[in-house]
């Protein structure tokens, strides 16, 4: 049931398919990519699905729920912590086998411009070998993010996060401290906050809840009348 058939240009290609399509859909574009030697088509339809909008009228405040994102954790108000596993993921990334066939790459290029040849087919291969690692790491990424933010925006009505900027958060340490700052500049970077906030907005409107960004100063004090 996972392989489709779609008939593109007088040829049926197979493909694996990853959802099924809601009925009476209407097809705007089909767009075929290339990544790492594989090949993905992505649908852009139109259809119509029926929501219940929640307003600040009919919102049930228990179902209400503000987000402090966090390196290792996503912190909810009603103080439950969910793991995000962001160090676990990326650490493939920084392993020593990686590092050195990132360095090898390096040599290689150089040495290619240094005597004006170009790069061989053991470039190509280890760098197959650098895109597999990569694209596994960021695809463990993407699919825990699906996960939490599914269950978050399926759970809550109203979901609050801070509206986080990562580049000022992620700014080089200009005379103390850069060897740490910069080990949190890696780790911010790899924990994606964007990301997160981009699947969480996207899915509360799909399904009519609620999503509000708000400023992050003063954010992490307690309020003096509620507590």
């Amino acid at each position: 049931k996972r392989f489709k058939i779609l008939r593109l240009m007088s040829q049926d290609i197979k493909f694996r398919c990853h959802r099924e399509l809601p009925n009476d859909y209407k097809m705007n574009a089909i767009t075929i990519s290339k990544e790492n030697n594989k090949y993905y088509v992505s649908f852009s339809i139109t259809y119509n699905k029926t929501v219940s909008l929640i307003s600040k009228d009919n919102l049930d405040i228990k179902k209400a729920v503000g987000i402090d994102l966090n390196i290792n954790d996503i912190a909810l108000s009603d103080n439950t912590l969910i793991k995000t596993h962001s160090k676990d993921i990326s650490k493939i990334k920084y392993d020593k086998k990686f590092l050195r066939l990132q360095k090898k790459q390096s040599r290689r290029v150089l040495k290619a411009k240094k005597i004006k040849v170009k790069l061989g087919s053991n470039f190509k291969k280890t760098q197959n070998k650098l895109n597999k690692i990569y694209e596994k790491s960021k695809n463990k990424k993407l699919d825990k993010y699906n996960k939490i933010t599914s269950e978050l925006a399926n759970r809550f009505d109203l979901i609050v996060v801070e509206d986080l900027n990562n580049k000022n958060m992620t700014r080089r340490a200009k005379l103390k401290n850069v060897k740490q700052k910069s080990g949190l500049n890696k780790s911010i970077l790899n924990t994606s906050f964007y990301q997160l906030i981009q699947q969480l907005n996207y899915k509360t409107m799909l399904n009519g809840k609620l999503f509000v960004k708000v400023p992050p100063q003063y954010t992490s004090k307690t309020c003096s009348k509620c507590g």
